[in-house]
């Protein structure tokens, strides 16, 4: 417009310069408005509201969406919701069915196949091939690399012919030692007892059907005699009623005479004929009378006859009884002697099978010889039994090989499950307490590790903003040894206190001597390794804290007691 324009040029170029100070101005406030929206977007995401593996985001209406967890992890991704959780897949059994399955974070692992097995831990193990001589005292297998290897507690070990012939004889030699010491005089008894028992009960069966029949006759002659005895009965009773209506006829029959003679006799003859008649009724009298006197004496007869026969009845059914009886007592001893055969032969089966909870062992070492002797199997990864102390409790066990050592393993009461330890502030109020091979109390595994070369056991502390030792100064948590006292040093440390694994090796969080004691919320961090001073196995109980807070939570792993010997 200027140069159209009829101003003076120096006006001009004010106008220009006014103009331009404006947008300038306009510029430099739009971009503050932008810096002030970038910083305060920023303040969102800061301190982060979400777990330390879901990305905070930032929605065009200044909300914070936390993303998905990563694989591995199940959650919403909010600290206040259900986080970031790991999945524990060895519950779903993802490895091969004989090798051990190890949940890490995020992921698993499968440990490797077990001995007489060749194959990745998560593919399939296939069992080695077994090859038997022909004695049964020696077993012999194919490795990985298709060579035939002894099975000896170390199967690196090279022997020789005549090293191998005289370890086939030792074993032989035991075996027969064994069988003639314990197995031959337990066959005498066991034979002596069934030869006795069989013929005893045999001889009280033949008795037994012997009075049964005697029984039977008994009670066949008893009913025939009170048959007889009833038929009697009515007989006399008939002819009793007989003789009654005889006399009645009779005295009927004297009524009607008397009464004829009366009407035609003159009185001098009607006295002879009553005299007569008198005479023939006193000899029925007597013929009555003696009547009378013979069933009196049928009826004393018969309940003579029949007390008799009941005393009789009697006495012979007690003394049937009381025979019953007391070879039912014989019967019953027969029996409980059967019983104590069945026992012992159980117990001969049972020296047989070492390993079993008649016959325990020592230790895994003592079972796998014990094993290669009577030649059985000997099975990784089997539960057999073992004795803590000569003579006392019997606890299940199973056998695991690791760096070329042959480990005894005791299950803990808690088994593969983790303690989850949340809300509870104060240093140490999270409690666990650990029990051992089926509810026996680490006091009572003392003589099993003290007897033991060396021992171990696995102990994992995952923590998110939970603090654990820093150097003493803020303690919150410790273990307590199989005595009951707490120790202060973790699983790698080679028990140095306050100290955990990573300060021993590649270094900690934050340069602390533990990961954990960095004490960041949100980042989960984890602490193991094996405590391995065999003085202080097992653990008793664990204790924790420091999870009181928004975010802030534990989780601890103890593994099982492992002794090589």
């Amino acid at each position: 417009p200027c140069i159209h324009s009829h101003v003076l040029l120096d006006h001009c170029v004010m106008a220009v310069l006014q103009a331009t100070r404006y947008s300038l101005a306009l510029y430099l406030l739009a971009a503050v408005a932008g810096v002030l929206v970038s910083v305060s977007t920023a303040q969102l995401c800061d301190p982060s509201p979400c777990h330390a593996l879901s990305e905070c985001n930032v929605t065009a209406s200044n909300t914070t969406v936390c993303g998905p967890c990563p694989d591995g992890y199940v959650g919403d991704g909010r600290l206040n919701g259900t986080g970031c959780a790991d999945i524990d897949e060895c519950a779903t059994n993802p490895c091969d069915e004989v090798a051990e399955c190890f949940n890490t974070p995020g992921s698993y692992t499968c440990g490797p196949c077990p001995s007489y097995y060749y194959g990745e831990g998560d593919k399939d193990c296939v069992r080695m091939p077994q090859v038997e001589t022909d004695d049964g005292n020696l077993r012999l297998r194919v490795d990985n690399s298709k060579r035939i290897v002894f099975d000896l507690d170390d199967p690196r070990e090279t022997i020789s012919v005549r090293g191998i012939r005289n370890l086939i004889q030792a074993n032989k030699d035991a075996v027969n030692e064994l069988r003639s010491s314990r197995v031959e005089p337990l066959e005498g008894k066991l034979d002596s007892l069934q030869t006795a028992t069989y013929n005893g009960l045999e001889a009280r069966t033949q008795a037994h059907e012997a009075l049964s029949t005697a029984v039977e006759t008994l009670e066949s002659e008893n009913t025939a005699a009170h048959e007889s005895l009833e038929g009697r009965t009515n007989d006399l009773s008939t002819m009793q009623q007989s003789l009654t209506q005889t006399v009645t006829g009779l005295s009927d029959e004297l009524d009607g005479v008397l009464v004829e003679l009366g009407d035609k006799l003159p009185v001098d003859a009607h006295d002879t004929a009553i005299a007569g008649l008198l005479a023939q009724l006193a000899g029925l009298s007597q013929r009555l009378g003696g009547v009378t006197t013979q069933t009196a004496e049928l009826e004393t007869r018969s309940t003579s006859l029949e007390v008799a026969v009941t005393t009789l009845v009697n006495a012979n059914v007690g003394q049937l009884q009381s025979q019953l009886t007391s070879t039912q007592a014989e019967l019953n001893s027969l029996s409980s002697s059967h019983s104590q055969l069945s026992t012992l032969t159980e117990n001969l089966a049972a020296v047989l099978r070492p390993g079993t909870e008649t016959t325990p062992s020592k230790s895994c070492t003592h079972l796998k010889t014990q094993s290669i002797a009577f030649g059985q199997d000997f099975v990784e990864g089997k539960t057999y039994y073992i004795e803590l102390s000569p003579g006392g409790t019997v606890v299940p066990v199973t056998c695991h090989t690791d760096g070329g050592e042959l480990w005894t393993r005791i299950q803990n009461s808690a088994g593969s499950s983790e303690k989850q330890c949340t809300g509870i502030e104060t240093s140490m109020g999270c409690v666990s307490s650990y029990t051992y091979g089926g509810g026996n109390s680490p006091s009572a595994m003392i003589p099993f590790v003290d007897s033991a070369k060396k021992c171990r056991q696995f102990v994992r502390f995952k923590c998110s903003g939970s603090l654990m030792f820093r150097d003493g100064s803020a303690q919150y948590i410790g273990w307590f040894d199989r005595s009951g006292s707490q120790r202060n040093y973790w699983g790698g440390s080679g028990g140095q206190d306050y100290t955990c694994a990573c300060y021993h090796g590649s270094g900690c969080a934050g340069g602390y001597k533990c990961n954990c004691d960095l004490n960041d919320t949100g980042n989960w961090r984890v602490d193991e390794g094996y405590l391995e001073n065999k003085d202080h196995l097992p653990m008793s109980t664990f204790r924790s804290g420091d999870t009181g807070d928004s975010g802030e939570a534990s989780l601890f792993f103890l593994g099982p007691l492992d002794c090589t010997f």
